[in-house]
C-alpha cells in the first residue's frame, strides 16, 4: 500500500535532484580551488605542511562531489518514479475491478434512463 507520504516523496524527486545538483557544483568548485592551492603548495617553499593540509580536504571535496553527481545523475525524475510506483499500485486488479464493475451497473443505468427519456421501449422501437 502507498502512503500519501510515499506520493509526496514521489512528487518531490525533482526538487531533490536539484538540490543534490547544487551541493555537486558547489563540491566541485571547492575541489578544483583546493587542487589548485595543492599545486601551488607543492612549490611554495614551505615543504611538506602547508601540502599535507589541502590533502585532506581536497580528498573530502573530490569525494562529496563524485557521489552526489553520481546521486543526481541517477534519481529519477517525478514522472519516472510516478510511473514505477504510483501506477502500478493504483492499477492494480483489487483497486480496478470493484471500479469496472460499478462503471457497468452506471452505463447501464444512463443507458436505461437515456431509453425511458426519449421514449423508446426494450426492443429499440
Amino acid at each position: 500500500m502507498i502512503s500519501a507520504f510515499d506520493v509526496y516523496l514521489v512528487m518531490q524527486l525533482d526538487s531533490i535532484v536539484v538540490a543534490v545538483a547544487i551541493v555537486a557544483f558547489l563540491a566541485a568548485i571547492v575541489a578544483v580551488v583546493l587542487g589548485i592551492v595543492f599545486i601551488v603548495s607543492a612549490t611554495d617553499g614551505y615543504g611538506d605542511k602547508s601540502h599535507t593540509i589541502v590533502r585532506k580536504p581536497l580528498k573530502i571535496a573530490c569525494a562529496v562531489a563524485a557521489v552526489t553527481m553520481t546521486v543526481s545523475a541517477l534519481i529519477p525524475s517525478s514522472k519516472t518514479a510516478a510511473a514505477m510506483i504510483i501506477l502500478p499500485a493504483l492499477t492494480r486488479d483489487e483497486v480496478v475491478e470493484p471500479l469496472s464493475k460499478e462503471a457497468a451497473e452506471l452505463y447501464g443505468l444512463a443507458k436505461q434512463a437515456l431509453k425511458n427519456a426519449a421514449g423508446v421501449d426494450g426492443d429499440g422501437k
